[in-house]
């Protein structure tokens, strides 16, 4: 590609249409929203990904905590009785 005035560029004449639509449409199937194709993760955007793996992630942390303190907060209610 070669520079032309600034931030337009000129293609290369051996480029086609073919190339250009590659380049404008990317490869492989389009991405969809999470809540429209739960059951399939690898279809969903990257975005959407990410949110729903921090907060499962944030949610087994948070239950794992809760769920091995939970004698300990037992005996402290019972002793401050």
């Amino acid at each position: 590609m070669v520079p032309v005035r600034g931030l337009i560029w000129r293609l290369p004449a051996r480029v086609s249409s073919i190339h250009i639509l590659l380049i404008v449409y990317g490869h492989g199937p389009p991405k969809v929203n999470c809540w429209q194709d739960p059951l399939s993760p690898s279809k969903w955007k990257e975005e959407h990904f990410v949110i729903v793996s921090l907060v499962g992630w944030g949610l087994a942390i948070y239950g794992g905590f809760k769920l091995f303190n939970l004698p300990n907060l037992r005996d402290a209610n019972s002793k401050g009785n």
